[in-house]
């Protein structure tokens, strides 16, 4: 199969993803639940549910049907490619102190699964495909959730305090639309015939950023527009956008200052209380105690995916007078989970990811690239207040990025190798260069009549 045939958008596989992600998290009923029902029950925390095993089970045969294909060469980038490594060693050697080690095995199958779906996701298809699936899928999601609040009618942007999450927690929505909104930055590059449809799209995924009020959301999708902007456009652009944007700036606030600082203060709250914006809405209270129990164990951690026992959510929310159930950070998240060294792993594998993203985009102008660095970078920034950690079983964004760092840390990106086809020697595997994989079709010379 030619692989400029192979990469043409995959809505089969993008319908696939939104399926099985929306198994895993997603509740059309959601907008009208109670909520003390987000929260998770015991049962769920201590056993789980039938539904998610079978889901990432379908994840991993997904995973292994897209690495069937033709694909790209195994390749570990030096220090970085060894700090993952460890990091999923450390993951699953986390059974061995976990205070259950049945349920901590059962999580670590989770990474197998994951590991094997991003990594098919990861090697199989090439440049704008991967993009487009990423758009399609996190799209699908997000129409889904507008779907569930108008069937309930919970979709009232015009009340007060009104926050929009469809079929996710609001902060979810917002990072699944930042996921959106970087996606479509990235195909004005792949495909700049369509760029204004495609911007379109950004702005209408900032919408529903700006919908669900999450701050960190808003401010990872302002932070991938920033890094596209600082990399993609010309310098006249750049110094056309900062001089208009600072003169623009200068006459609002000479003709309505006072106005305009009352309102945007309150808009960079997002609607919050002062109050809410002291203590980050709870989180530094919460950290605070949280470092506190990590103290227990504070360089193995409590094991994978094991802190959050039923107990220890019934006394962390006891603690801090609203039911919690995650750290509300993903450093936070993998100290608890996997102490200092998990989080000293986690931390050069995520940053030295983004900066391999850097180097490559630099050095061959693939927007791929520019893609993995903006999500990385979200990853980084969105994290400090949210539990977005890849590799953790929830969320697309999250999945992607473990695509993200697969790719970018175990994938050569520099030959695709196609499938075995039958020659007169017997099978045999062509390679291609990356330079020519992603080129259309050269146009058929002209003929005489």
């Amino acid at each position: 199969m030619d692989p400029r045939k192979a990469d043409r958008t995959p809505w089969l596989v993008a319908f696939l993803f939104a399926i099985l992600m929306y198994s895993i998290n997603h509740d059309f009923s959601l907008p009208i639940a109670e909520p003390h029902a987000i929260i998770l029950t015991e049962k769920v925390i201590e056993e789980g549910s039938m539904l998610r095993r079978v889901t990432f089970v379908g994840l991993a045969v997904l995973g292994f049907g897209l690495l069937a294909g033709y694909r790209h060469k195994w390749r570990i980038h030096g220090f970085v490619g060894g700090a993952f490594i460890a990091y999923l060693l450390w993951i699953t050697a986390s059974i061995g102190w976990s205070q259950d080690a049945f349920t901590t095995l059962k999580r670590v199958g989770t990474v197998a699964c994951l590991c094997a779906g991003a990594a098919g996701l990861a090697r199989h298809y090439s440049g704008a495909a991967i993009v487009k699936l990423v758009v399609a899928t996190a799209g699908l999601l997000l129409a889904i959730g507008f779907v569930s609040a108008l069937w309930f009618g919970t979709f009232q942007p015009w009340q007060p305090g009104f926050r929009f999450g469809g079929t996710l927690a609001p902060n979810a929505t917002g990072l699944l639309a930042s996921l959106f909104c970087i996606g479509a930055l990235a195909l004005t590059l792949y495909d700049p015939r369509r760029k204004s449809r495609y911007w379109a799209l950004f702005i209408v995924g900032l919408g529903i950023v700006v919908l669900t009020g999450s701050r960190s959301s808003l401010a990872g999708a302002c932070v991938g527009l920033f890094v596209f902007s600082l990399l993609s456009w010309s310098r006249e652009r750049k110094a056309f956008v900062m001089l208009f944007g600072a003169c623009a700036a200068c006459a609002l606030f000479f003709a309505y200052g006072d106005l305009i600082a009352g309102t945007l203060w309150d808009g960079l709250l997002l609607g919050r209380g002062t109050e809410a914006k002291i203590t980050l809405t709870g989180r530094i209270p919460l950290w605070e105690q949280l470092l506190v129990m990590a103290e227990q164990k504070p360089w193995q951690g409590a094991g994978y995916f094991s802190f959050w026992t039923a107990q220890a959510v019934e006394t962390v929310s006891h603690g801090q007078d609203w039911q919690i159930e995650s750290a509300h950070s993903a450093y936070m998240e993998v100290l608890l989970d996997l102490g200092i060294i998990g989080l000293t792993l986690y931390c050069l594998t995520l940053f030295g990811a983004t900066c391999i993203a850097y180097q490559r985009f630099r050095t061959r102008r693939e927007p791929l690239d520019l893609f993995w660095l903006m999500l990385l970078v979200i990853i980084a920034v969105a994290g400090c207040l949210e539990s977005i950690v890849p590799g953790y079983p929830g969320y697309w964004l999250q999945f992607v990025a473990f695509a993200g760092l697969w790719r970018l840390v175990f994938i050569d990106d520099r030959t695709i190798y196609l499938p075995a086809r039958r020659v007169r020697s017997g099978f045999s595997r062509r390679a291609v260069s990356w330079k020519t994989a992603d080129r259309p079709d050269p146009p058929l010379p002209a003929t005489r009549g």
